[in-house]
């Protein structure tokens, strides 16, 4: 593995265990299209839009044909539309590009990433059982923050069996995501 594919790894660990500052830090010096992919999400992270749009546009202006930046077109249009809370149009957005992205080999990584955001699209329109369809997959090949969405979904639907499934899977695999201390707070309550 090359020295700048350790660091991405490093840095992808980094961003699953929060350390944003760290996960920065270590790709600093990197300036391949995945460096500037990782930038956005640390960006989007941190709540930090602006920035995240900033690093998209350098992105696009050096790698605009590579499929990681049709992501980052993704992720830019999600938060540019998702300034409007306009749904509809994100979801519209990602099926296009996800149709555009099959056609690349090795994208499947992308296209759940992009599955996910549609999630948490049609989650804002109020349209949890079609969600809930998108979601579908053993909870084992889900991420955390799948298995969030998907609890918010079951608790909408009032299926609570399913849900209760979903937050004990989740408390086993990350017992410090915040829908599960916000659960936890809400037991502590009654």
């Amino acid at each position: 593995m090359s020295e700048d594919n350790r660091e991405l790894e490093i840095a992808r660990v980094q961003i699953k265990n929060k350390d944003y500052t760290g996960a920065w830090n270590t790709i600093a010096s990197l300036s391949d299209a995945s460096a500037f992919d990782l930038r956005i999400q640390i960006c989007i992270h941190l709540n930090q839009f602006a920035m995240a749009s900033e690093v998209f546009e350098k992105m696009k202006q050096k790698y605009a044909n590579e499929p990681l930046t049709t992501v980052a077109a993704i992720r830019d249009s999600f938060l540019t539309v998702s300034s409007t809370a306009d749904y509809a149009a994100i979801a519209d957005t990602i099926d296009s590009d996800i149709s555009r992205l099959r056609r690349w080999d090795g994208s499947g990584d992308l296209i759940q990433q992009l599955t996910s955001y549609k999630a948490a699209a049609l989650i804002g329109q109020g349209l949890y059982e079609e969600a809930i369809d998108l979601l579908a997959d053993p909870f084992e090949n889900m991420t955390e923050d799948d298995l969030a969405n998907l609890i918010v979904c079951y608790s909408h639907v009032g299926n609570s069996v399913e849900m209760e499934r979903a937050v004990a899977h989740l408390k086993k695999t990350a017992p410090s995501h915040q829908i599960i201390r916000n659960l936890a707070a809400l037991s502590d309550c009654q």
